[in-house]
């Protein structure tokens, strides 16, 4: 019985992490998309930089009013786990929301430590 519960714990870990990259990949292909928004947006003013950072700024921002509701279900998970089947759905939307976080968290620590103004 104890055996089954460490596969069990073994292959839960191995799913979070595998969920934890591919949100990394996920948030990457949003920031990406994102910038290349701004920039055609920035095609018709004729300004690329600003536009391009906007977008992944505005496209942060959300994510960063995502993870309070990511982390609050998750709790909730946590809470219930004791009483019944604890859910994956929410598990993965955790930790996506984690990963969005962290890369879009980078993007505003860089624009805050290089001091940069684009607007």
């Amino acid at each position: 019985m104890e055996e089954a519960q460490k596969e069990t714990k073994a292959g839960s870990m191995k799913r979070l992490t595998e969920y934890y990259r591919l949100g990394f990949k996920y948030a990457l292909i949003f920031m990406v998309v994102s910038g290349v928004m701004g920039a055609i947006y920035g095609l018709f003013g004729l300004r690329f930089y600003g536009p391009v950072v906007f977008a992944i700024s505005l496209t942060g921002i959300f994510v960063i009013l995502n993870f309070p509701f990511a982390l609050i279900a998750f709790l909730g998970n946590v809470l219930l786990m004791p009483f019944s089947k604890s859910s994956t759905v929410i598990s993965r939307y955790f930790v996506y929301s984690l990963s969005f976080l962290i890369v879009f968290g980078v993007h505003f620590v860089i624009f805050k430590l290089l001091d940069l103004r684009p607007f």
